[in-house]
């Protein structure tokens, strides 16, 4: 991928012209909220699918396992 100088440097920054960019303050503060719920949520889909999933995993687990060993 090629990047264009000139057009790279003429894009505005939102820290520099803040008038250019409506709600730019909102949009970081929503940014900032969601990002620290963002572990909690993920560990708690990972608890589930683990929660949900873990006997099947350790089946798999245990058969290859077999599998293993019995190649060896």
């Amino acid at each position: 991928m090629q990047i264009n100088p000139k057009a790279a440097e003429s894009l505005a920054d939102p820290s520099e012209y803040p008038n250019l960019f409506e709600d730019w303050q909102v949009a970081l503060t929503v940014e900032k909220s969601i990002a620290s719920q963002r572990y909690t949520l993920s560990h708690k889909l990972l608890c589930f699918v683990l929660a949900y999933c873990l006997p099947e995993v350790k089946k798999n687990i245990e058969s290859q396992k077999l599998l293993i060993c019995s190649k060896e």
